[in-house]
């Protein structure tokens, strides 16, 4: 196995530095188990690679921590969206902080996001948790009611919408379109 699969099954995550290359981080989620599956996502990172590897590789360590910095939080929120879906039921943990980053010799700060999926119940009053099925803040609103797999906006939601004129559920109406112009390139008349 290659040093860098390594890497990612177990979750060692070391902070690079001029002085002393072994100084380990602190962890960026507290009560991480001994053994879970670490993917970091980068702006360049094929998403199809990385959730390929992840849910293969998942049902070892029922757990797995997404990690992503700058412009790769996108594509990381992406990928664990993705992956909730193919692995269903697990518990969730998100956690934001700035890192530093050294680029042509300066220093700055960057956005890192952790994302922490796990079969195994978590501690719930940490920061950050989120249950399995869980919608927070849309779960005991009006906007959105759960029938099946389908969703749909509640009466009360549709009636505010049209109150502030907005149209909701509703299809388009097709404009009239003027046929008469020239005829393109290989249309028939």
């Amino acid at each position: 196995m290659t040093r860098s699969k390594k890497k990612k099954l177990i979750g060692n995550i070391k902070n690079v530095d001029d002085d002393d290359d072994n100084v380990e981080e602190e962890k960026p989620i507290p009560g991480l188990p001994e053994k879970y599956l670490r993917m970091q996502v980068n702006a360049g990172t094929k998403l199809r690679n990385v959730l390929k590897y992840a849910i293969k590789n998942f049902d070892e360590f029922n757990s797995v921590l997404w990690t992503g910095t700058g412009k790769g939080i996108e594509k990381t929120v992406t990928c664990v969206e993705i992956f909730k879906r193919q692995k269903t039921g697990l518990h969730q943990i998100n956690k934001i902080r700035y890192v530093k980053s050294k680029t042509d010799d300066k220093i700055k700060l960057v956005p890192e996001i952790n994302i922490f999926l796990s079969k195994d119940a978590l501690n719930t009053s940490e920061l950050g948790y989120q249950a399995p099925g869980d919608l927070g803040m849309f779960e005991d609103s009006n906007i959105v009611q759960s029938q099946g797999s389908k969703s749909r906006m509640s009466e009360d939601a549709m009636k505010e919408f049209a109150e502030m004129g907005l149209r909701t559920g509703q299809k388009r109406s097709r404009k009239k379109t003027n046929n008469d112009g020239p005829i393109k390139k290989g249309k028939k008349a």
